[in-house]
């Protein structure tokens, strides 16, 4: 399992991490709000299989092999895993509890 983090920018309200190489995943979401402030928003573990055979990641075959293409998009102050064909599944889901 690797680890990430990711910073969502309120400018977007979106983060998008493509070419994933790696399929479990320990995330650490933060959040930078237009004033410029960086908020930790959790941490997660993410099986990149599991959420690409739900439809919410995107897995593509390669020549060097499979990658992952992930969106977490913030909305109505809650963020999910979104495809660009709407499919989502709230991220806090799958939040490492303390």
């Amino acid at each position: 399992m690797v680890s990430r983090r990711w910073t969502l920018n309120s400018n977007l309200d979106y983060y998008v991490a493509t070419n994933q190489t790696d399929p479990k995943v320990r995330l650490q979401l933060r959040y930078k709000a237009p004033s410029g402030v960086v908020h930790e928003v959790g941490k997660y573990h993410l099986d990149l299989d599991a959420l690409a055979d739900s439809g919410v990641v995107n897995r593509r075959d390669t020549p060097g092999g499979v990658v992952y293409d992930v969106k977490i998009v913030h909305r109505n102050k809650a963020f999910s895993f979104q495809t660009h064909e709407g499919r989502s599944i709230p991220l806090n889901r799958f939040e490492i509890t303390p």
